[in-house]
């Protein structure tokens, strides 16, 4: 509203006063606050656009967008200017969250001009966003006997194992950090070195077999495996692994690590000692033993299951010219026995 202007009025005169009427301003501010520790994003390349209404549209149109103040350690609006096409209406949103952030876009504050120079604060001067997450998922392979093939000898019948690849229970992988694991608003979540978690695989709702590190910050991580499942050999199994940010629209991410192990193999070796026959020498006469290899206990699956009845016949063994006898089947832990099956001619069975 203009000033009262004070006019004296003469006869026969028309006196001329004029009036100004400047419109009506406001200015609009927020802070960003990490949604889980409440503390100022340190990232200030957030983007928030401002919108007028346009009676002449009938909409909302694009007018400017919030910028960084230092000085005043927030995000603010440059001039906004009540005028007849937008009814003193604007309204904000966040187009870019910062970095490292989720952007949910529910942010959409409507204000309104009604005095002048009126300071918004928007969503009541914080806006919160969480920080992006990620898990990293963890399976084991390795092979696992699943049957016994069979095929007729002069011995009997004799049982080969089959193997398949298969996700493995009881793997154990420790989760350390390779640096500081430092978060957007400056908080440090692990020392570099330090343990963040601890994972074994098994069987999960969904019906795979696998382990997962969930809820981590964004950084670079060694995944380290510290315990094999019964029966496999450990190996190197290391994984240097960097979670990065993902864009705005992700709020969890997941990053999948496939580790194997090779099965503990078994073989069997031993001394064959060979009597000479001083009347009727044979140097050949080990070319006609053989030995078998079989199983004192019924062989069974991961889940029970007999695979093999016990006193199976798994390999036949001949003796080298030197005396050796050395197995070359493929055999799982468990407890076996060896029988003389053929001597030769000449010789005590």
């Amino acid at each position: 509203i203009p000033k009262p202007v004070t006019v004296t009025l003469e006869t026969d005169k028309t006196i001329t006063t004029n009036f100004y009427n400047q419109r009506k301003t406001a200015t609009a501010e927020l802070v960003k606050l990490d949604g889980e520790s409440n503390h100022p994003i340190l990232n200030h390349d957030g983007v928030f656009t401002v919108y007028e209404w346009s009676d002449l549209q009938g909409d909302y149109i694009e007018h400017s967008t919030m910028h960084w103040d230092d000085a005043k350690q927030k995000y603010v609006t440059g001039t906004l200017t009540y005028t007849l096409d937008n009814g003193g209406k604007f309204k904000v949103l966040e187009t870019k969250s910062p970095t490292g952030y989720y952007n949910d876009k529910k942010l959409n504050a409507e204000f309104a001009i009604m005095q002048d120079g009126e300071v918004f604060q928007i969503n009541g001067g914080t806006v919160t966003n969480v920080r992006q997450k990620a898990s990293i998922t963890v399976t084991k392979q390795g092979e696992t006997l699943t049957r016994y093939d069979f095929r007729q000898t002069e011995f009997g019948l004799l049982y080969e194992p089959v193997f398949e690849v298969q996700a493995k229970e009881n793997a154990t992988y420790e989760l350390t950090a390779l640096e500081d694991i430092v978060l957007p608003d400056g908080t440090v979540k692990y020392k570099a070195g330090e343990l963040a978690q601890t994972v074994t695989t098994e069987i999960q709702p969904d019906g795979g077999i696998y382990a997962r590190f969930d809820n981590l910050d964004l950084g670079k991580y060694r995944v380290r495996e510290v315990t094999a499942p019964d029966g496999y050999f450990i190996g190197s199994n290391e994984y240097e692994i960097e979670l990065t940010y993902k864009g705005q629209e992700a709020d969890v991410f997941d990053t999948p690590v496939d580790s194997y192990n090779d099965r503990q193999k078994f073989k069997i070796t031993f001394q064959k000692d060979i009597e000479e026959n001083e009347v009727h020498p044979n140097p050949d006469a080990y070319q006609d033993i053989f030995f078998g290899v079989f199983n004192r206990e019924p062989i069974t699956d991961e889940m029970g299951n007999v695979l093999l009845p016990k006193d199976s016949l798994l390999e036949v063994l001949p003796v080298s010219e030197s005396g050796q006898v050395l197995s070359k089947g493929d055999y799982v832990a468990g407890e076996y026995y060896l029988k003389e099956l053929q001597t030769a001619e000449g010789w005590n069975l």
